[in-house]
């Protein structure tokens, strides 16, 4: 699961609002809203426009307390 994968990361990970800061200078980001590429499945990516930031920030903190 993710806690395996984020104790893993070399030097350690930030908070989830350091994490949302990065986040939003992604270049996928206009006007402020979120745009994700996800995939299903390999060779079975989607785009999720309008991503709720909100969302996002309750589930890396839900995934950062679990590490």
């Amino acid at each position: 699961g993710l806690p395996t994968r984020v104790a893993a990361v070399p030097g350690g990970v930030p908070d989830a609002d350091r994490l949302m800061e990065l986040i939003a200078q992604d270049k996928k980001v206009v006007r402020g809203k979120l745009t994700f590429i996800l995939a299903r499945g390999i060779g079975a990516s989607f785009i999720a426009p309008d991503v709720d930031a909100a969302d996002v920030r309750a589930f890396l903190v839900q995934q950062l307390a679990e590490r």
